[in-house]
């Protein structure tokens, strides 16, 4: 599921960055809203993921570890928690209450993207 969630981010992602380069993009209030709330369910699912996994056995349990204090973390923290996670979540909650300009949008889109990326990264990495 959490794959599943990413890869709907990541399509969604790359819809916003191709709507807000054509000349007449127009309003992107659906697409904010989508992406806002991608992001939200995206960090609960990984809460939800790594305190699952971390319950299947000791070497998931050692990979969870891996992910949060060991080598993967400054991926993690950095890529997946601020970049793909509140980036995109804090712009999109501003674009609800006011509006921003494309070039925001544009670094919702890049933002979440690069936490896409750094989640499979981070994942490998820690063996998960």
């Amino acid at each position: 599921m959490l794959y599943l969630t990413y890869g709907l981010r990541g399509g969604l992602a790359t819809l916003l960055l191709v709507a807000l380069a054509q000349p007449h993009a127009g309003e992107l209030v659906v697409m904010e809203t989508l992406k806002l709330w991608l992001g939200v369910s995206s960090a609960l699912l990984v809460l939800f993921y790594l305190s699952v996994i971390r319950g299947t056995g000791l070497t998931a349990a050692r990979s969870v570890e891996a992910l949060l204090s060991g080598a993967a973390a400054p991926v993690f923290y950095a890529g997946v928690v601020l970049l793909g996670l509140v980036v995109p979540i804090a712009l999109g909650g501003y674009a609800l209450l006011a509006s921003i300009g494309t070039s925001l949008l544009a670094v919702v889109g890049f933002a979440s993207l690069l936490g896409d990326l750094a989640l499979l990264y981070a994942v490998a990495r820690a063996g998960l």
